[in-house]
Formats: structure tokens, C-alpha cells, sequence
């Protein structure tokens, strides 16, 4: 099945207000996105502190996003939630 390929990059350099670490990180990965999605939704997690209090719905064409505050736990979204 033929998809889009996407890389995105993070980065952050942890500062003062980041209590575990003063060196920089940065993740790279490369998905699979079968060409009938038109739009993802995009979370933090880590083994320390679990899922982030946002998620970001992006529209894949538009590059359009939504950002929605989520607290602790991951919620589910519908297509209608995609900007």
C-alpha cells in the first residue's frame, strides 16, 4: 500500500526549570502514513512523567493544527475534531 513518508524531528535543550538533565536530546523517526489519512494526532510521552497535557491534531494537507489539552491521560478523537 502506498503512503506518505514523514520525518519529524524534536529537539530541546533541557534548562534550569528541567530537574533531570542539563544535556540537549533529540528523537528522530520516520512513519508510514497510508495515503487515506488525512489527518494524525500527535502526543508527548515519556517514561517519567507518561502522556504531556496536550495533543496536536494535524490536518496532513493543510499542515493546519489543533491543539487540544488533554491532562494525564490520552484522549480518543473523532475525524470531525481535525481543524
Amino acid at each position: 500500500m502506498a503512503g506518505r513518508t514523514t520525518r519529524r524531528n524534536a529537539s530541546r535543550s533541557a534548562g534550569a526549570d528541567t530537574p533531570h538533565s542539563t544535556q540537549p536530546f533529540t528523537r528522530a523517526t520516520t512513519i508510514e502514513i497510508p495515503e487515506t489519512v488525512s489527518c494524525v494526532v500527535v502526543r508527548g510521552h515519556d517514561q517519567t512523567h507518561g502522556y504531556g497535557g496536550t495533543a496536536a491534531l494535524v490536518t496532513l494537507d493543510s499542515q493546519e493544527q489543533r491543539i487540544v489539552d488533554q491532562g494525564t491521560e490520552p484522549q480518543a478523537f473523532d475525524t470531525e475534531d481535525c481543524p
